[in-house]
């Protein structure tokens, strides 16, 4: 859900240009889905025509082994991104950066300087930058300097932006915060609702089979348990298990057999709808880090619980200090850390409101800035 909440909300924000501008735009998902289900999902939920948006082939730029295996997706990539008169590239959000491991770094920096070999401009959306090792600086550095725009999602990743490669990027936010949902009206409720996302990246038997370089000080199996033990001592709590990516579904499943009578939503459709599930909550916490971007947008109070400077640096231009850094929590701390926030939830709550005002003028910077270089870019290539 996270990558699709980055999909549909710059989908939703370059449909907004398009309408304001009279232009019409036609969109390409380079991900790789043969079908059309996944495009049409999109179309269907934002009010855009089918037929303007589509999926097709990512590069076979890993090795130079998969260009001589698969050299037809590579035919297909090139001919469709020539097409367009500009590439945008998030990078997932957060995999600009080898802390996931050296393959996906390669891999999408490839894509980038690719992209960008053949002529296509290539716009760098709002993401995390780094950390790189000192072995990937360069490569990054050479993607960074060969785009037309850089923005990112925090301050700490403009500083090594401007650091590695001299340019002075445009520090906005993350897309994700302007995701659409849907917010019933209150309603008079006997139980307070604590949403928890058990993350199956970060669980002992790793669900999701991703490679994080970081220290974790805390034991997030034992977090979890010794969390889970003391909100199901208060009769007036109503836990709510939920997942932000298919992987937190199975870690759940297993939680879930010690926890009974905690509530378990499927695996949403999409992530409209999983932010509409979220802003139900009366607290909530998690490790995705959309998961808490959706839960601060629509004003629930939350603790975000990062493994990582992205959700520090996100966060901290908010100003907001309500950031579980497992890097640097032991165990007991991390759990008393996330039961104060339940207890000072409304003052959290609040502090939702105070940060998205603040947000405005870095989403106006973004869609301006954004819009600015479409439009020349547009008038350019005509």
């Amino acid at each position: 859900m996270g990558c699709m909440a980055l999909s549909y909300s710059l989908i939703n924000l370059l449909h907004k240009i398009e309408l304001e501008n009279k232009l019409l735009f036609k969109y390409i998902f380079f991900d790789g889905e043969k079908d059309q289900k996944y495009p049409r999902q999109i179309a269907k939920s934002l009010g855009i025509y089918e037929d303007h948006i589509m999926s097709s082939q990512l590069p076979p730029v890993r090795r130079f082994r998969s260009i001589v295996r698969r050299p037809h997706n590579l035919f297909k990539y090139i001919k469709n991104i020539r097409t367009c008169k500009f590439a945008i590239d998030m990078t997932g959000g957060d995999s600009f950066s080898d802390i996931y491991g050296d393959d996906r770094f390669i891999y999408g920096t490839n894509v980038k300087l690719f992209t960008e070999w053949l002529g296509v401009p290539l716009i760098l959306g709002p993401q995390t930058y780094g950390p790189y090792s000192e072995r990937n600086i360069e490569k990054a550095k050479r993607a960074i300097k060969n785009s037309v725009l850089v923005m990112t999602r925090d301050d700490i990743s403009a500083e090594l932006v401007k650091n590695i490669s001299g340019i002075d990027p445009i520090a906005v936010t993350d897309v994700a915060f302007i995701l659409p949902y849907e917010k019933e009206q209150n309603q008079p409720a006997n139980k307070i609702k604590i949403g928890v996302n058990i993350s199956g990246l970060l669980v002992k038997d790793q669900v999701e089979k991703t490679t994080i370089n970081e220290i974790l000080k805390t034991d997030y199996d034992e977090y979890i348990k010794l969390l889970l033990d003391e909100l199901t001592k208060h009769d007036d709590y109503e836990i709510h298990f939920i997942p932000h990516v298919t992987a937190d579904v199975t870690a759940i499943e297993r939680v879930k057999k010690l926890y009974p009578g905690a509530i378990c939503p499927d695996m949403f459709k999409n992530p409209m709808e999983a932010k509409s599930y979220i802003s139900k909550m009366d607290f909530f916490t998690g490790a995705r880090m959309h998961a808490t971007i959706a839960a601060f947008s629509s004003h629930v109070a939350v603790i975000p619980a990062g493994y990582s400077k992205k959700f520090i640096g996100l966060f901290k231009s908010l100003d907001y200090d309500h950031v579980l850094d497992f890097r640097t929590f032991n165990t007991e701390q991390a759990v008393k850390f996330t039961l104060n926030g339940i207890t000072e939830r409304e003052n959290l709550k609040q502090e939702t409101f105070k940060g998205m005002q603040k947000l405005n003028f870095k989403l106006d910077l973004m869609k301006n800035t954004l819009e600015n270089k479409i439009l020349k870019l547009i008038s350019e290539a005509q």
